[in-house]
């Protein structure tokens, strides 16, 4: 695997694209682009006359539009906007479909809030929960229960743990959970759905809302909403906002390859448990 940063990133990815393969008949090259609007003329020269022996895929948040030829062969541009809650939703139901599985939309909706709405974390849950059933056609609430809800349970006492400045025992959990079959996709997606949710109360109870107006709004249990009040009060509304975008830092990084699921979540634990609040 190639990974390459910097100014002549570009020209050493299609200098890949050009070499031939060593070990198979064709290569897979990906590439990121984004801010740098110079780079785009020198793709689209590639892509009008591009290596056959290697498929480009090129992520871009904001394509400029009519830059590539689409009409010669060479060229397939797919427009995927994000979804939103209600699309992801019928997105795994659909996803089970195909399986053969009857998937309701409540356990649905539970897979995305306990992946800490994660597509990929949810739909590596959903393959557990296939699993599961095996012949049965119909995945039920108690299948969901049985298989997928560990990590919720448990996510209080991480934080409990990281909070109070024992970062092993976190991480050992967090080991635990793992080898029970937990993703670590999900894990670090249900810290970063919680503090988040950490981020919003503290918000609310800023601009003086009551307990129950803010239960009401974010659609939170009185446990849930509890436990979330008691650790947000740690922290500042700054100090809570910068540990998000740390925490969307290493989602990213996660994401494009850059560090393993593994290190994401030890990451996302130390920070978590850095400049509390006495």
């Amino acid at each position: 695997m190639y990974r390459f940063s910097g100014e002549d990133a570009l020209e050493k990815t299609l200098e890949v694209c050009d070499t031939p393969s060593l070990f198979g008949a064709f290569k897979l090259v990906c590439i990121s682009v984004e801010g740098d609007t110079s780079l785009w003329p020198r793709l689209a020269a590639y892509i009008a006359d591009p290596s056959h022996t290697a498929c480009l895929v090129v992520v871009s948040k904001h394509p400029p539009s009519g830059e590539f030829p689409t009409d010669d062969g060479h060229c397939l541009v797919i427009d995927c906007s994000r979804l939103q809650p209600r699309e992801a939703s019928a997105w795994l139901v659909e996803y089970a479909r195909d399986a053969g599985k009857s998937l309701p939309t409540l356990v649905a909706e539970r897979l995305l809030e306990a992946s800490g709405r994660s597509l990929t974390a949810a739909c590596a849950e959903l393959e557990k929960l296939i699993t599961y059933v095996g012949n049965s056609k119909q995945i039920s609430l108690d299948d969901y229960e049985a298989v997928c809800h560990a990590a919720p349970h448990k996510l209080y006492q991480i934080l409990d743990e990281v909070f109070n400045g024992r970062l092993a025992e976190a991480l050992r959990i967090c080991r635990g959970l793992v080898i029970q079959g937990e993703s670590e996709e999900a894990l670090f997606g249900l810290l970063a759905s919680e503090v988040r949710l950490m981020h919003k109360i503290k918000v609310c109870k800023e601009a003086s809302m009551s307990d129950d107006d803010i239960r009401k709004l974010l659609e939170l249990q009185p446990f849930r909403y509890s436990r979330c009040l008691k650790q947000s009060n740690r922290f500042s509304p700054l100090e809570l906002k910068q540990k998000l975008y740390e925490l969307n830092e290493l989602d990213a990084q996660q994401k494009r390859g850059f560090i393993t699921p593994s290190e994401a979540l030890s990451r996302a634990i130390m920070l978590l448990g850095r400049q509390r609040l006495r």
